[in-house]
């Protein structure tokens, strides 16, 4: 599946959208996003991380509802707010900001497909 749109251009009832605009403008943003099936398979480069960002990487999917901040990572992670984005780029060649979108098209994705 290539899209998390359907037929009439909405997104699955589980994306739990009241309002018919809020569904169609995600369904937009997710298209937007580069959002298809290979674009959800970052996985690390290299294999080998810090404790510090496999910790961050379980609390980021953890939290993936909350808003989720380079200065929050930086905070619970220990590392400086340079070092979580070089990590991100250095194991996943994205920012933080793009990773974490991957990370919920997936978890929407999983949820559409199961649905």
């Amino acid at each position: 599946m290539d899209s998390a749109i359907d037929s009439d251009g909405l997104l699955p009832a589980c994306f739990l959208f009241d309002d018919l605009l809020a569904a169609r403008i995600a369904a937009l943003l997710l298209q937007e996003l580069g959002w298809n099936e290979s674009a959800l398979n970052y996985e690390y480069l290299d294999g080998m991380a810090d404790p510090r960002f496999d910790a961050l990487i379980d609390y980021i999917r953890d939290h993936l509802g909350l808003t989720l901040r380079l200065t929050d990572l930086s905070i619970q992670s220990g590392l400086s707010r340079i070092q979580v984005a070089q990590a991100f780029r250095h194991h996943f060649a994205c920012s933080p900001k793009r990773w974490i979108q991957l990370e919920r098209a997936k978890v929407l994705n999983k949820q559409f497909l199961e649905g």
